[in-house]
């Protein structure tokens, strides 16, 4: 999930390929397309990266109700923060 309101770092982008908004990475423990160590690994390297963990499978928003209302609010959370 990425903010697309114009949420930037006061440092000016260095071109394609720099990540410089904030960004909420949705990490499904549960995944089994995506390896989600793998990607958390992969994900740390990126600037203003939030990582919220969620135990369920791969499409979050499709699972149970506990789920669903747990990455709702992770993205509420992350949201708040910074709007």
């Amino acid at each position: 999930f990425q903010a697309e309101d114009g949420i930037r770092d006061s440092v000016a982008s260095r071109g394609l390929g720099d990540v410089y908004k904030r960004q909420l990475l949705l990490s499904a423990t549960k995944d089994k397309l995506v390896d989600p160590i793998r990607n958390e690994l992969i994900c740390k390297t990126i600037p203003n990266i939030t990582i919220a963990q969620i135990e369920g499978h791969h499409e979050l928003l499709m699972e149970s109700d506990l789920i669903r209302s747990t990455t709702w609010n992770h993205i509420d959370n992350f949201l708040g923060k910074y709007l």
